[in-house]
């Protein structure tokens, strides 16, 4: 992936390794990268109104704001997405890599991971495009909702 920020300015171009987390509902930009390598002023962001809470459990204190976003893909690459990013404030706190989570990634793109597409089971297809085609929701059911007696 190549950062940039402000969003949709080219400035700063910053390219980093990113995972692709389905269970994280938000992205999250390592701290260092925000600050570091693309000039956020971290510090003048406003806190988020509710803290991340991760695998680990533990609350932490965020920034939001928006990024520029290039994913460059085999030939091809997604250019100039404005994506918004959530930055943990606690510096001891930093995830290994930046994360990108289901929102808005998982809603504006189809993503799919081919891991039997050759006969090698080591290897797989990582297949990425834009989701044009919206479905009316009424022509599908939502989650039930799971009640335990006790």
């Amino acid at each position: 992936m190549i950062f940039s920020y402000p969003p949709g300015s080219g400035d700063n171009p910053f390219p980093s390794e990113i995972l692709i987390d389905s269970g994280a509902d938000y992205s999250i930009l390592r701290y260092d990268i925000a600050k570091d390598a693309l000039g956020i002023p971290v510090e003048t962001l406003p806190k988020t109104s509710s803290p991340a809470t991760g695998i680990s459990g533990k609350r932490l204190q965020t920034v939001e704001t928006n990024i520029g976003l290039t994913i460059p893909y085999g030939a091809r690459s997604i250019e100039n997405l404005h994506f918004p990013v959530k930055i943990i404030l606690d510096k001891n706190s930093q995830p290994q890599i930046s994360l990108l989570g289901r929102v808005p990634f998982f809603h504006d793109f189809r993503i799919d991971f081919r891991m039997g597409y050759t006969d090698d089971k080591s290897l797989g297809k990582f297949v990425l495009y834009h989701e044009d085609k919206k479905r009316k929701a009424v022509n599908y059911k939502k989650p039930f909702d799971v009640h335990i007696k006790k």
